[in-house]
């Protein structure tokens, strides 16, 4: 158990980035993420501040686990445009996994 996660962190460390940076642009990137879907989202369809998170706190982790992922597959396509498009992609393929699973998760639970 312990060589598997020494070689899950020796190949994060080998990304060029910290694992405290990593660590803290999840923070960030999730905060940011529930700040703009709990303000302009919900003005926009309630008219009134909502909070968005399921979680405790101003937090929505799948904006962090979003940015991450694009963060280590993406950076090495140096076309914006298709770097954009690529983002779409993978972002929607998190959240809809994410739907799945819970929805999975909600049907069993009755």
């Amino acid at each position: 158990m312990m060589t598997d996660l020494s070689g899950i962190i020796s190949e994060l460390n080998s990304t060029g980035a910290p694992l405290s940076a990593l660590f803290l642009s999840f923070i960030v990137f999730s905060f940011i993420g529930w700040l703009y879907e709990s303000t302009i989202c919900a003005l926009a369809n309630y008219g009134h501040f909502a909070n968005s998170g399921f979680l405790l706190g101003p937090c929505c982790p799948i904006y962090g686990v979003g940015s991450l992922a694009c963060w280590f597959l993406l950076r090495d396509i140096p076309n914006v445009a298709v770097q954009f498009a690529a983002a779409a992609l993978v972002c929607s393929a998190i959240e809809y996994g994410c739907l799945l699973y819970t929805s999975d998760a909600a049907d069993e639970a009755r």
